[in-house]
């Protein structure tokens, strides 16, 4: 009996010693504790822990620690290794001294540009270091990848002639902090020169010279060459030329920026016709009814990319590609739309409190592609402490194909004021259009009729207590903001 119990307990154990690892223990580690040094490492022990302790594992071990600690400012680190059993390796470390990056100063620049300048030159030193892992380190290395930061910086606000130089490093032999002065010379701000166009059969040299031009005489700040880099590409992929080459070099000649065009235009072609896959709920003939004012005319990439921006914007779709394929001659071609939908329908519930509206409950139903046809519908109730809105919302965001907007609104709201209450019903239509990338307009139109009673004040102050209230509101909206999301500069 003896026999079987003994071979169910090897049966047992063998598991747990297959999944055993090697342990790496740190030693010698006079600064940084043995837990820091190891979070340090991160993952990378991972193929030493995973198998038995060996000679070569241990060499591996020890040159990952020493390479981490090089990279944390430890200049004279040294790391051996010992194998202590089977499954335990042991680190011996001699950290030496250790040089962090301290105050860095930098001349030539005022304010918010200093300081600015100074964590964009700190930016090698600390990148992917683990949150709360002490001072940056500094290395030799960085220095001139730091200046080369504040160059950069300085290119893209338009000093293309701009210089950075370390003038002078003290070193606390105490801390082994190294503060660093920083000399900038920024130079005078470029502006875009005329442009320089090479094309091997001298097409679309005309245009591009069109397009630069509303540039030619600006700052040659980064955005602005960015921007311009982008009008010379549309110009031309909306004009029949989807797979068009555009290079653009730079010359530097007396503060001037000159772009330099390498164009090489390709075969123009024409739009056959347009399908789509990957609808289910969605009905097809919705989505090619919108593409269809494009087929027959040169292939615009730029519009056939911001249709579908419009579709993904419906929140109906979680996905949307497009892919050319060759047409019925060389000068034609297909687009098929690929699409992944993405749930339509929302049920949502919020609550909160208010220092006027008291307790607030809301309760909303949305679907994003009503019956399949990409209209967005919306319906709810809250109710607070002064009263209840319900109110129910259906939107076509393409009037007809076109690129109008119309919405349509029915509300019911019973709401207690100080001194009186009212009901008000009313329905709303909207109409809107965006025209290009800035403007817009929107014409609404309302009727509403309303019915007061006292709560408190006296009937002869509240003056008529029942009647309607028609209106019409024209709104017009410029809007140069880099993102109407999350914007970090523009006017709106």
């Amino acid at each position: 009996m003896m026999r079987p119990i003994r071979i169910l307990l090897l049966l047992l154990t063998t598991p747990l010693v297959a999944d055993a690892q090697t342990r790496v223990r740190i030693e010698g580690s006079r600064i940084k504790t043995e837990a820091e040094l190891l979070d340090l490492i991160g993952g990378r022990l991972e193929h030493i822990r995973s198998d038995p302790a060996s000679a070569s594992r241990a060499d591996d071990a020890a040159f990952l620690l020493r390479q981490i600690m090089l990279n944390d400012g430890y200049g004279d680190a040294t790391v051996t290794s010992r194998i202590i059993g089977p499954r335990e390796i042991l680190l011996l470390v001699k950290e030496g001294s250790r040089l962090s990056l301290g105050d860095v100063a930098v001349r030539g620049v005022e304010g918010e540009d200093a300081t600015r300048l100074a964590k964009i030159y700190a930016t090698p030193a600390s990148k992917d270091r683990p949150f709360a892992s002490g001072d940056a380190p500094f290395r030799e290395e960085d220095v001139e990848e730091g200046l080369g930061s504040i160059r950069q910086e300085l290119n893209a606000m338009g000093h293309w002639g701009a210089e950075a130089s370390v003038t002078s490093r003290e070193i606390d032999p105490e801390s082994g902090e190294v503060d660093l002065v920083i000399d900038v010379a920024r130079g005078p701000i470029y502006q875009i020169g005329r442009p320089r166009i090479d094309s091997p059969d001298g097409r679309g040299v005309q245009r591009t010279t069109t397009t630069v031009a509303e540039f030619v005489g600006t700052p040659a700040t980064t955005g602005n060459v960015n921007r311009m880099r982008a009008a010379v590409g549309e110009a031309f992929i909306s004009r029949g030329y989807p797979d068009s080459e555009i290079l653009m070099g730079r010359a530097l000649d007396n503060q001037l920026f000159i772009p330099e065009f390498t164009i090489n235009l390709g075969t123009r072609v024409r739009l056959e016709r347009v399908e789509v896959e990957g609808l289910r709920r969605t009905n097809p003939n919705r989505v090619l009814r919108r593409l269809k004012p494009l087929e027959g005319d040169w292939y615009d990439e730029a519009a056939m990319n911001e249709r579908l921006r419009q579709f993904l914007a419906t929140g109906a779709f979680s996905s949307a590609r497009v892919e050319r394929d060759q047409g019925s001659s060389a000068r034609r071609v297909a687009a098929t739309l690929h699409f992944e939908e993405a749930p339509a329908k929302e049920l949502t519930l919020g609550a909160g409190a208010g220092s006027y509206e008291g307790l607030i409950f809301r309760a909303a139903y949305t679907d994003r592609n009503l019956f399949g046809q990409l209209l967005g519908f919306s319906t709810g109730f809250e109710f607070s402490s002064r009263g209840a809105l319900g109110e129910t919302k259906i939107t076509e965001p393409w009037l007809f194909g076109s690129d109008y907007s119309l919405s349509a609104r029915i509300y019911a709201l019973i709401y207690g004021r100080e001194g009186y209450e009212s009901i008000e019903t009313g329905l709303e239509t909207t109409l809107g259009r965006k025209f290009g990338d800035h403007y817009s307009i929107e014409l609404l139109a309302g009727y509403s009729y309303l019915n007061v009673s006292a709560d408190g004040l006296p009937r002869a102050e509240l003056g008529p207590t029942s009647y309607t209230n028609p209106k019409l509101r024209f709104t017009q909206v410029l809007d140069y903001r880099d993102s109407p999301v999350l914007p970090k500069r523009g006017w709106h």
